[in-house]
């Protein structure tokens, strides 16, 4: 199994379960490869889209989409140093 479809596999099983804010990183690390091997946007889109469909087929979809949601969050507010306030 090569890098990508570990990351992928790992990203998947991390997002079905409680370590979402791992598998979140394991996409901004998928990026990043995606990016530097000059793949499109759309394939990224994909990829994205497959893992949330399998990510959801291990676990509940609606507790795996908020689980994402907030984990995207707190990445988003780590990397900025500022704390996301809206509205839910």
């Amino acid at each position: 199994m090569n890098k990508a479809d570990k990351l992928i596999q790992e990203c998947i099983d991390q997002l079905a379960d409680d370590r979402v804010d791992a598998g979140v990183e394991a996409l901004y690390e998928l990026a990043t490869m995606w990016k530097s091997a000059g793949v499109s946007r759309d394939s990224f889109g994909d990829i994205c889209s497959y893992i949330e469909k399998e990510a959801t087929k291990k676990s509940d979809e609606t507790f795996v989409q908020m689980k994402i949601h907030n984990a995207l969050i707190r990445v988003r507010e780590k990397k900025s140093g500022t704390k996301f306030v809206g509205v839910h």
